[in-house]
C-alpha cells in the first residue's frame, strides 16, 4: 500500500479526470450505492467547509492523510485543522464552496477509491474585494469501517 498510494497520486495529480476515463482498464467503475455514498460524503464535506468546522473536517482524513494545496501539504488530522483555520477561514474568509464530483473508481482491484471533480468558492482578505476561485481537485478515500469514508490523500489546483 505505500507504494501504491503515490503511484496512484501522481498518475491523479498529473492527469486527473483524464486518467479515469471509462475505458481505461486500470480503473473499474464502483456500484451504484459506493458511488451515492461517496457522493453524499462529499456532499457533508461541502456543507462543514462553508460553515468553516475545521476540527470536523479534519476528523475526515485519516491519521497520515496527505491534503496536498498550492501552499504545500499537510498531513494527519491536526495540521489539516491548523490549515484550514488559519489559512482557508481566518486569512481568506472562504465561503460558497461548491464541490462537483464527476467520478469515482476504484484503481487495480484495491480498497481505495479515485474521485475527481472541481470546485468553486468566494475568497476575501480582510478589507478586500471578494475573488471568484475554480479549480479542480483529486481524492484517494477509503471505508472508515463505519459505513463512511477516510481521505487518504486530497489535491486540488486552481485554474487560471
Amino acid at each position: 500500500m505505500k507504494f501504491l498510494l503515490p503511484l496512484l497520486a501522481l498518475a491523479l495529480t498529473t492527469t486527473g479526470w483524464a486518467q479515469m476515463q471509462m475505458d481505461d482498464p486500470h480503473f473499474k467503475t464502483v456500484d451504484e450505492a459506493t458511488n451515492k455514498s461517496v457522493r453524499e460524503f462529499f456532499n457533508q464535506f461541502q456543507k462543514l467547509y462553508n460553515m468553516h468546522q475545521a476540527h470536523i473536517l479534519a476528523s475526515y482524513f485519516s491519521e497520515s492523510g496527505v491534503w496536498k494545496t498550492p501552499k504545500g501539504e499537510y498531513t494527519g488530522p491536526e495540521a489539516i485543522e491548523k490549515r484550514m483555520n488559519d489559512f482557508d477561514f481566518e486569512h481568506w474568509h472562504v465561503r460558497d464552496e461548491e464541490i462537483t464530483v464527476y467520478d469515482v473508481r476504484c484503481p487495480l482491484e484495491t480498497v481505495l477509491l479515485a474521485v475527481v471533480g472541481n470546485w468553486t468558492n468566494t475568497v476575501q482578505e480582510d478589507g478586500g474585494v471578494p475573488i471568484a476561485l475554480r479549480g479542480w481537485w483529486s481524492a484517494m478515500i477509503f471505508p472508515d469501517g463505519n459505513g463512511s469514508w477516510l481521505i487518504q490523500l486530497n489535491t486540488y489546483g486552481i485554474d487560471e
